[in-house]
């Protein structure tokens, strides 16, 4: 958990320089979206996503699987095993259904719809869920470790993207229609409330919020506005969303630091390590007796982008943003990982999340974003 840890601290620390105004929001967009830069895939993909008419007679589907299996470098094969992320992030609705994340309801059975602020749900803690959702749902297929990186990184960038589509409105009055209230067996009320992605994805496609809300009265279904939360304020709004800003700056300075490493190890015609991927960007160096890569300590992954160094096997120095400096000698080593020696596949961390490491992943388990 220490690595939850240190990214809330910086949420918080960003959080509070953001305080300064409506400006310094805007450049932490404006960051979010330098340091995301391979997200362009994702922003040229929405923007071609066809609007449906308001109200509208056709089925129109998207999802986060979709989104990803539109990638430049998704073959065709890999397809239908993205597809079981629909039920981690989907927006179905058209003349006969409605539905958010693989479930689908008929519209008489639909007794109404309520809008949401579209930030009520956009936590830190939404967002780390969702994050160890999708390394659990995909299966152990080769490739495994770079779709989790893509689909984490599409996650992302349409959250970011949703948060720059409402730089121009107030961040707390962005109605989305994200809750479905229907009829189940005998006739009890059941509510489908849409999943972070689905949430984030209305709020970026407005015309597809419009179509939603619109195709519902055409089916004479009652839209309605959520009560607001007691004691919710403009500065809790706003201190929510600051707080989702950093944590999603976090991760995209992550991504960006696999993908660097990734481009530079294919640029010296290479395989990329695992080791290599599990300290996030992390890079080792071993000068003595001709050893090879080492991994810096716990604290250096857990920084996300920590360096290593040791003139000795047996010593090594950590460090990285966000996490002091761990020093090893020959009397206390510090503790090493040898490249590509990972963690036994399926041993539980004695320190990290609670979650089972999956067989596939040779990765520090407990770094919950390692890919």
């Amino acid at each position: 958990m220490a690595i939850r840890d240190q990214l809330r601290g910086i949420g918080g620390a960003v959080g509070s320089a953001a305080a300064s105004g409506r400006a310094a929001v805007g450049s932490r967009i404006g960051a979010g979206r330098a340091r995301v830069a391979s997200g362009d895939w994702v922003h040229a993909t929405l923007d071609a996503l066809p609007a449906p008419n308001a109200p509208t007679f056709l089925a129109w589907e998207f999802s986060l699987g979709a989104l990803v299996c539109r990638h430049p470098k998704v073959p065709a094969i890999t397809a239908r095993p993205l597809r079981l992320l629909d039920g981690l992030g989907a927006v179905r609705f058209g003349p006969e259904t409605v539905g958010f994340d693989g479930e689908d309801i008929p519209w008489e059975k639909v007794v109404r719809l309520t809008t949401h602020d579209a930030f009520e749900s956009m936590t830190t803690a939404a967002l780390d869920t969702e994050v160890d959702r999708i390394r659990e749902v995909l299966p152990p297929l080769p490739g495994r470790k770079w779709a989790v990186t893509k689909v984490v990184e599409g996650l992302l960038t349409v959250v970011l993207a949703s948060l720059e589509q409402a730089d121009d409105r107030r961040i707390d009055r962005v109605p989305v229609a994200c809750e479905i209230t229907y009829r189940g067996l005998l006739g009890r009320e059941r509510t489908l409330r849409a999943s972070l992605f689905a949430t984030a994805l209305l709020a970026r496609q407005t015309a597809v919020a419009e179509s939603l809300v619109a195709t519902a009265r055409a089916h004479g279904v009652e839209v309605v506005e959520a009560a607001a939360a007691g004691g919710a304020d403009d500065a809790a709004a706003a201190e929510r969303t600051r707080a989702l800003r950093a944590r999603t700056d976090t991760i995209a300075t992550k991504l960006r630091a696999q993908r660097e490493q990734a481009e530079a190890v294919a640029a010296g015609g290479e395989d990329e390590p695992d080791g290599a991927r599990a300290v996030g960007g992390g890079i080792g160096d071993g000068s003595a007796g001709g050893a090879g890569a080492v991994g810096g300590t716990e604290a250096a992954v857990a920084a996300g982008a920590g360096s290593a160094a040791g003139g000795d096997p047996a010593a090594g120095t950590g460090s990285g943003p966000g996490a002091g400096p761990a020093t090893g000698t020959a009397s206390t080593p510090a503790a090493v990982t040898a490249v590509g020696a990972g963690p036994r596949p399926g041993a539980a961390p004695p320190n990290g999340p609670s979650y089972r490491a999956h067989p596939s992943d040779a990765t520090d388990p407990t770094d919950p974003f390692a890919c």
